[in-house]
This record gives C-alpha cells, sequence and structure tokens, in this order.
C-alpha cells in the first residue's frame, strides 16, 4: 500500500490525481479551503524518470544530467525524430531493411532496454554476453538485447515494435541494438578526462603551489624581520 508523503497530517487536505504529459501518475496535495492553497506533489507511481515507458520515445535513451532525465539517441547511427523535441525518440539514419552493408550490433554499457509484462517472458532467454548478443543479430525479428548482468544470466531480446532505453552510471547491464554498418558510438559521459583536461589540470596544480610557496616565503620573512627588529633609543 501506498501512502501520500503528507499522510496523516491534516485532514483539511485537498488530494487529486493526474496522469502528467512525462507519463508518470501522480498525487497533489492542496491545504486550505476547497484546494485553495499551495499544490505540491506528495506520491508518484515511478520514482525514477528514467523507468516510466517511453518516456524518450522509441529508441530514444533517458540518462540524468544535473539529477535531471534528459533524452537522447543510443548512438551516432540515430538521429532525433523531431530535433525540437527529443521525447520524440530517434530513428536510424539508415533502416536495417534499407541496409545494403552489413549489419551490426551496437554496443551500450551501463544500459537497459526496459521491458515490461506481459513483454517478460516473450523477450525472457537465459545467455552469455556473447550470445545475447549474436542471437539478436541473427534473427530477424530481434532489434536489440540487454544482459541484466546480476549474476542471473538473464537475456532481454526486444522485438522491433517499440524501444525504450535507460543509461546510468550504477545500472551494471549491457544492451546492444542493431545498426547498419560500423557502429559509431556517442562520447561516453563517463569517460576519464581527456590528456587536454588533465594538461589544464597539472598546469593549475602547479600555479597553486607556487603561488603557496611564495606565501610562505613571504610570511617567513616578515617574521624573521620582527624577530630582528630593534627599536631606535629615544634621545
Amino acid at each position: 500500500m501506498a501512502f501520500t508523503t503528507d499522510y496523516g497530517e491534516s485532514n483539511d487536505v485537498f488530494r487529486f490525481l493526474r496522469m502528467d504529459n512525462d507519463g508518470n501518475l501522480r498525487i497533489y496535495s492542496s491545504s486550505g479551503n476547497n484546494g485553495s492553497g499551495n499544490i505540491t506533489q506528495t506520491w508518484a507511481a515511478v520514482t525514477d524518470q528514467c523507468q516510466v515507458y517511453g518516456f524518450c520515445g522509441n529508441m530514444g535513451i533517458c540518462s540524468y544530467k544535473d539529477s535531471k532525465p534528459v533524452c537522447g539517441c543510443p548512438s551516432q547511427n540515430f538521429e532525433p525524430v523531431n530535433e525540437h523535441d527529443s521525447r520524440k525518440g530517434c530513428k536510424r539514419k539508415v533502416e536495417i531493411e534499407d541496409c545494403l552493408g552489413d549489419v551490426t550490433m551496437l554496443q551500450l554499457e551501463h544500459t537497459m532496454f526496459l521491458t515490461y509484462p506481459p513483454e517478460l517472458s516473450d523477450q525472457l532467454v537465459t545467455l552469455a554476453i556473447v550470445a545475447c548478443r549474436t542471437n539478436c543479430l541473427a534473427s530477424s525479428t530481434c532489434t536489440a538485447s540487454t544482459l541484466v548482468a546480476d549474476g542471473s544470466g538473464f537475456c532481454y531480446l526486444k522485438t522491433p515494435d517499440f524501444v525504450s532505453g535507460y543509461q546510468g552510471a550504477v545500472l551494471p547491464s549491457t544492451s546492444f541494438i542493431k545498426v547498419c554498418g560500423q557502429a559509431i558510438p556517442n562520447p561516453s559521459p563517463y569517460q576519464e578526462a581527456s590528456p587536454k583536461d588533465n594538461d589544464s589540470l597539472h598546469t593549475m596544480v602547479i600555479v597553486s603551489v607556487v603561488m603557496a610557496s611564495l606565501l610562505v616565503l613571504v610570511v617567513v620573512g616578515i617574521g624573521f624581520g620582527c624577530l630582528n627588529y630593534e627599536p631606535l633609543e629615544s634621545r
């Protein structure tokens, strides 16, 4: 049983349930007569917005930036359906049925393609990571796959109907999605700083050390000056 965050606080609370345009079901509360006070959210059906099915559209990948959910495409093999609205999802630049070259599997680390009932029984198999990729590649009905990587060996083979992804540094899952030709990954948001960034950091550290050393020398010099100071005798 779920309760709102203000459950039991007061009887003079007006509550209403609303399906918001981000696909999440929420309860809002307002105090005062007839709900005339400030409206605040007190409950949400899904606390992790990236786990709301279809939040980023078909082929879209949801992740967090500055604690806010953002939508993007799996790789540079894809482009937004609507460049002005990232929640509309993504599409392949070259569709699989139009691919004249080889079809390959793009590997996405820390990524899972969401699966909900009644899909579970139809899409769940037990495979190792290599088989999770190759079985999907060989199947004409599979467009993507996810290895849960929690020790269970579960692999979800996604059909072409709808694919909605979630990417995050704490997710242990590895996913694959079909692309035409060579896979062109997006720059990883979790990669280490580039050599250029490291050079800048080293320069800042050196400058800080030099400035601190100069400050110490100045303080020591002033200290010695004070110790050796002899006031002039009055005449």
